[in-house]
């Protein structure tokens, strides 16, 4: 430390340097002042400290787009440590999906535009895919020329998750408009017509009585426990679709091949009367978590289908298969029946609706539907008019519990007004 003239302390480097001089031996005193390098080391400091300690991802990468600087939130965040970052690809952690967009922020950067809050997603060092929201600013050196580009990168995982589940919540309540519309139109036409029916035959009854005539109150009380009966199976297949959100059991590891030959079994009584040939070649080592008794339901309803509308003219057979991979499950019920129009085939998932005239509500199918998508899953099918169809079931192998808003059966919105073309 020297003090200049003015009083002022002045830090210093003194570099002493021997001179020969024919006088004798002289040593030559070199002050450096070092202000200026003492205020960047604070900076530095200051710098690094904040490196250390912010929740944010910091990255320096240069114009080859190789990290240089990587604090210890991203080692926390990513999950790859310092050493094994530095030197590593920007292009690591970028989904393919979104190269395209972190190209163009990168250009923004270098261009001396603001990049702030850009939402994209990063893939970690375990594989995991997150929501996360990026600021790039570009680092010049003392010549102006752009030598990298500074990113803070924040983990929004937590905020993106809350704003799908509002978004959830919020479709939640518009189907549930939707359902009391739909109910609302059942109350009112296809519970009502049975009803009407019956009232109608009641006053016949009460002029067949009056008149004596045992044969024909026979035949019209016959047909009052027709219509009594009809509207039964409606009650209780509406009941069964309502019932698929709050009557639920904990998703658990079931066997395909006995759950299937429950259903067989189960059946067995429809599937003699028709003579219907049915198989089922799955594997008995094939495994999937799901609601059991959903499970049940699910397959009994697409082996009913099949039965119900299988060719007179024909032996009914209808085969189940099934195919798995460590993500998906993918299960078919094929059959050699009437076939569905091309015309009805897009719809013939929503409510109320049958491609011929049958005794069934239209409702078996609109269960299928709502019980795979609650998994997550979801329901297709290939048709040729005459010649039979194969209903084809894709589902997440290993679900989480059942009743998680993520895997909520998700009826779409038009089932209200498609409901309306009951056939």
């Amino acid at each position: 430390m020297v003090i200049s003239a003015s009083g002022e302390e002045i830090p210093v480097e003194v570099d002493l340097a021997p001179l020969d001089d024919p006088s004798g031996p002289q040593t030559m005193v070199i002050l450096r002042d070092i202000r200026e390098r003492l205020v960047a080391q604070e900076e530095a400091k200051r710098y690094a400290a904040v490196l250390a300690t912010t929740n944010d991802a910091v990255i320096l990468t240069d114009n080859r787009n190789l990290v240089q600087v990587w604090n210890p939130a991203a080692e926390r965040m990513y999950g790859w440590s310092r050493e094994v970052a530095i030197g590593m690809s920007a292009d690591r952690w970028v989904p393919a999906e979104y190269a395209g967009q972190i190209a163009g922020v990168l250009r923004d950067a270098t261009a001396g535009e603001p990049v702030a809050g850009v939402r994209l997603q990063h893939r970690f060092a375990d594989g995991t895919i997150a929501d996360v929201s990026m600021t790039a600013t570009a680092v010049r050196d003392n010549t102006g020329r752009v030598v990298g580009i500074s990113q803070i990168v924040r983990d929004i995982s937590d905020e993106a998750e809350a704003a799908r589940h509002e978004a959830l919540l919020r479709e939640q309540l518009a189907e549930s408009n939707e359902d009391l519309q739909k109910y609302a139109y059942i109350a009112s036409h296809d519970l009502q017509a049975p009803l009407r029916r019956i009232t109608a035959f009641s006053e016949l009854l009460v002029d067949d009585v009056a008149a004596g005539d045992t044969e024909q109150t026979a035949e019209t009380l016959g047909l009052i426990t027709r219509n009594v009966e009809r509207m039964q199976v409606l009650i209780r297949d509406l009941l069964d679709y309502s019932r698929i959100e709050t009557r639920t059991q904990p998703n658990v590891p079931i066997n395909l091949h006995v759950m299937v030959a429950d259903v067989i079994d189960r059946l067995r009584l429809s599937i003699d009367a028709t003579d219907a040939q049915v198989s089922s070649d799955i594997p008995d080592e094939l495994t999937l978590v799901f609601d059991p008794s959903q499970f049940l339901q699910l397959m009994q309803n697409l082996v009913e289908n099949a039965l119900k509308y299988h060719d007179p003219s024909r032996r009914p057979v209808i085969n189940v298969t099934a195919e798995q991979d460590s993500r998906e499950t993918t299960i078919r019920v094929s059959d050699n029946g009437l076939g569905i129009d091309a015309e009805y085939q897009a719809r013939i998932f929503d409510m109320f609706q049958q491609v011929a005239d049958t005794e069934g509500t239209g409702i078996g199918l609109a269960i299928v539907r709502k019980i795979v998508q609650r998994q997550g899953g979801k329901v297709s099918l290939t048709s040729t008019l005459g010649k039979g169809t194969t209903f084809v079931v894709q589902l997440p192998t290993a679900a989480t519990a059942p009743g998680t808003l993520e895997q909520e059966a998700r009826v779409p919105a038009q089932e209200a007004k498609r409901a309306a073309e009951v056939r």
